[in-house]
């Protein structure tokens, strides 16, 4: 069942007090971006990207605020190795049905923000700008044909 305004879930687990620990303690496994193996990258960002994105519910912003610095450092390690993962998450199921709230689209222009901070491949900038300038308009920007084009040859869509 979903969480309730304050990030509670009808069961009595109280997402935002036992976060942070986990949040924590993933951060501990991957400090650095060499830490990150190839083969777990994709789950690691979408599974984080969609913690940073958080619920769409006011209280907190829907982020766990214990967590959401954890989120933002494994985000800004994603350079240009891993920065084609986070933007392949915008298109999973799970991450765009969170999309369709206003308040996760905000919060998935900033995390894209934090990855374009660490990107120096001109290309890949070009994607995130575009996606950073269209995600709170059009949550869909990220798998659409043009983004598919502007993207050839630089993000794997399989």
């Amino acid at each position: 069942m979903p969480a309730d305004e304050r990030g509670v879930d009808p069961d009595g687990w109280d997402n935002f007090h036992h976060e942070p620990p986990v949040a924590a303690q993933l951060y501990s496994y991957v400090p650095d971006q060499q830490s990150i193996f190839d083969n777990l990258a994709q789950r690691l960002f979408k599974t984080v990207l969609m913690c940073r994105i958080g619920r769409g519910v006011s209280y907190c912003e829907g982020v766990s605020p214990g967590g959401r610095g954890y989120y933002d450092a494994i985000l800004s390690l994603a350079g240009d190795r891993f920065a084609a993962h986070v933007m392949v998450a915008l298109s999973d199921f799970e991450v765009r049905a969170q999309l369709g709230r206003t308040l996760c689209r905000a919060h998935a222009k900033t995390a894209l923000t934090l990855v374009r901070a660490t990107v120096i491949n001109q290309r890949l900038q070009e994607c995130l700008d575009y996606l950073i300038a269209n995600i709170e308009a059009n949550p869909g920007c990220a798998h659409g044909s043009e983004f598919k084009k502007l993207s050839a040859g630089h993000i794997n869509w399989n």
